[in-house]
């Protein structure tokens, strides 16, 4: 059972977690196409060269993962989140400055977690993309991402000041399939459900703080 929900849930991974840097590669060749400045073409073209390698990498992974046989477990590695971090900022470039989005990071208290990189990377794309997708039109869009120790588990967080959720109406629905609760026409209700359970099928846990307008934050426990 576990190894068919690692199966499903990867299924998920490749379908949900392709679609953001692929959509970031074509738009990209998108402005490059329509630019008429010779300096400015040679900075798009630097930055789908630098995409495109990122994606190969991300391809590259899933590709492995694929591999595994059947009665191997997914592989444990040690992780750098500041890595991890740095890689999706390259896959998500033209969604992070279409959004004037800043990220900040502070890993001081655990740079590193003993992790599968393919989970790890597609958590973190996937609170990261959440966070664009419903950031607030009334101010620019703030994501820190942090570590620390909470009764000797290792905790990751993720903030953002964007349009945040009534927790009271919609509480027991945030991490369910197909929810969602604001007007994108972008939002296909999978990112939260997918991480939750990347998360929880390998012993961890989930959960938000949040309220209208003020953001959220995203606490991951790992196992």
């Amino acid at each position: 059972a576990n190894k068919n929900r690692q199966l499903q849930d990867f299924s998920y991974i490749v379908a949900h977690n392709l679609r953001s840097p692929m959509n970031n590669l074509v738009a990209l060749m998108s402005l490059h196409e329509s630019e008429k400045s010779p300096e400015q073409k040679d900075f798009l073209l630097k930055k789908i060269g630098e995409v495109t390698q990122s994606f190969s990498k991300t391809i590259e992974e899933l590709t492995e993962v694929v591999k595994i046989r059947q009665e191997v477990e997914i592989e444990f590695q040690n992780q750098k989140f500041q890595e991890v971090i740095e890689h999706i900022q390259k896959l998500l470039n033209s969604q992070i400055s279409g959004s004037n989005a800043t990220i900040t990071c502070d890993f001081s208290a655990i740079e590193t977690i003993k992790y599968p990189k393919v989970y790890l990377e597609s958590i973190l794309l996937n609170l990261i993309t959440n966070s664009i997708k419903y950031r607030s039109s009334n101010r620019d869009l703030k994501i820190h991402i942090s570590s620390k120790l909470i009764d000797g588990s290792i905790c990751l967080s993720c903030k953002d000041n964007g349009l945040g959720l009534d927790l009271k109406k919609y509480g027991n629905q945030i991490f369910g399939m197909k929810k969602t609760f604001h007007p994108n026409s972008d939002s296909r209700g999978m990112g939260l459900f997918i991480t939750r359970n990347q998360i929880e099928s390998l012993g961890g846990s989930i959960s938000i703080e949040s309220e209208p307008d003020k953001g959220a934050t995203f606490l991951i426990v790992f196992r």
